[in-house]
């Protein structure tokens, strides 16, 4: 029996849809950016928004690289950051995605004041792609009190709501990934090989998969597995593999207390020392995140340096073409994953 339409990856995002499609109550906030950008919804007027601050960003700073600066972007919307920056790019890493169960882009903060600019700041210990994705978020929460070149003296005094936060979260995604639509073969190494090209984590480009404008398929959950340090190294693999995070909207995953099923494709792509890729049909049940889905994933890292990362990207199958040779059993996994020299992955990026 199907569960619940999903209307995006993001679980805060998601339930925040569903309660605006119930008629629930919208936070004041929310609801005069609405009327701000003529929106029947918060996502259509976040969508519109950010539209209009890149295509200002790109008006003023023509030849940028693809990248989205932030602090490009705060001065396109008018606001003063502040707070730690990164100085140099580090060595590739794979520790930058491996973030916690909580959502991750809630570390900054932003103030509104009468006298001058808003100020963003991120806190120490927030640095690289964290803080990028921290300080578009607080963009965010800046562009939903936004009126023209004023801000709204109401709104601003108020909490932040969840659905508010959900809200700047998307908008963060919409300015540092803005690219819609996204078709790839495998959906799990694109958001690993888009999270590294845009500067984000790999939490956030997993999101963006599965954001309301992203239209073309049905997307169901994304995890990311890491090799527990808890498990003996001389155990199957399978057992030390467990959920570093997920995205799986109406679904309990227990983190770090479950493990891979021995055969399946997050198993069997774990199992090397090089970048690897793999797509197939199979019969999931994760905690309580459980069905037929076509699984795309990716794996990198090193095994016996304990960095070897897996993620996985559950499709729905009602929306899938199983033509050609999209879909593999266990069996045949081997023979087809993806495997050679690749470009350095995750490396750390700057404002």
């Amino acid at each position: 029996m199907p569960g619940p339409e999903i209307f995006a990856l993001d679980p805060q995002l998601n339930e925040s849809m569903r309660a605006e499609t119930r008629g629930e109550a919208i936070p004041l906030a929310l609801r005069r950016f609405q009327d701000c950008w003529e929106s029947c919804g918060s996502t259509s007027a976040a969508q519109r928004a950010t539209a209009a601050v890149l295509a200002r960003y790109h008006q003023l700073f023509p030849s940028a690289s693809p990248v989205v600066r932030v602090a490009r972007l705060c001065d396109v919307v008018g606001v003063r950051l502040t707070g730690l920056r990164p100085r140099s790019r580090f060595k590739p890493s794979y520790t930058v995605v491996d973030s916690p169960s909580r959502h991750p882009g809630y570390s900054g903060s932003v103030r509104f004041s009468r006298q001058g600019a808003p100020s963003i700041e991120i806190p120490e210990g927030v640095d690289g792609y964290r803080a990028r994705v921290s300080a578009a978020h607080e963009i965010g929460h800046v562009l939903v009190h936004k009126r023209g070149d004023n801000y709204d003296d109401v709104t601003t005094r108020l909490p932040a709501s969840v659905q508010e936060e959900a809200i700047a979260e998307y908008a963060a995604r919409l300015l540092l990934l803005p690219t819609g639509n996204v078709k790839a073969p495998n959906l799990a190494e694109y958001a690993v090989r888009w999270a590294s090209d845009a500067e984000v984590t790999v939490h956030a480009a997993a999101c963006r998969l599965g954001d309301p404008d992203q239209r073309y398929r049905q997307l169901n959950g994304a995890v990311l597995w890491k090799l527990s340090p808890k498990v003996r190294s001389d155990l199957l693999l399978s057992e030390r593999l467990t959920p570093a995070w997920h995205v799986c909207p109406g679904a309990f995953v227990p983190i770090g207390r479950c493990k891979a099923r021995v055969g399946s494709l997050v198993a069997e792509l774990a199992n090397g020392s090089t970048p690897v890729s793999g797509v197939q049909i199979e019969d999931v049940r994760i905690g309580s995140f459980a069905g037929k889905f076509k699984v795309h994933g990716f794996a990198w890292g090193s095994v016996s340096a304990g960095t070897r990362l897996v993620l996985s990207v559950f499709e729905g199958l009602a929306d899938t073409r199983l033509a050609g040779r999209e879909a593999f059993t266990a069996g045949e996994v081997s023979d087809v994953l993806t495997r050679g020299e690749q470009q350095p992955l995750l490396s750390e990026g700057w404002f």
